[in-house]
């Protein structure tokens, strides 16, 4: 399974590719805005993308509504240090697979991907 990262902050996103890999999640690609992450979907697209919510320039509902109209359904999980109960809820009616609290928990991503149609890992 590809897997795209989109977050700005480069803590995040090396911790959370390191806790895909230990879930055995190898094919993980690194992009710190949404603009660099429409620019990767075009060339390589990903099976799951996993957002930040918060994010200079393009946010990460901005993101979603993008990904949509450009290359339809793609599945995409958020990855949010928001607690702002009415931003999920935007994020799930406009088509969020999943939304998470930040850091990301392996057992909860894990039973999650049940969700979604190919939950494939890497060799």
């Amino acid at each position: 399974m590809k897997i795209l990262l989109v977050d700005d902050s480069r803590s995040t996103l090396v911790m959370t590719r390191r806790t895909l890999n230990e879930l055995g999640f190898t094919d993980v690609t690194l992009a710190q805005d949404a603009l660099v992450a429409l620019d990767l979907i075009r060339t390589d697209r990903p099976d799951l993308i996993i957002a930040d919510l918060n994010m200079p320039g393009m946010n990460g509902f901005e993101l979603l509504v993008a990904v949509q109209d450009q290359f339809g359904a793609i599945p995409i999980f958020f990855l949010t240090a928001s607690h702002d109960v009415v931003a999920h809820r935007r994020l799930r009616d406009a088509g969020a697979t999943w939304v998470f609290k930040k850091p990301l928990k392996a057992e909860l991503f894990s039973m999650s991907l049940d969700s979604i149609e190919t939950p494939q890992k890497s060799a």
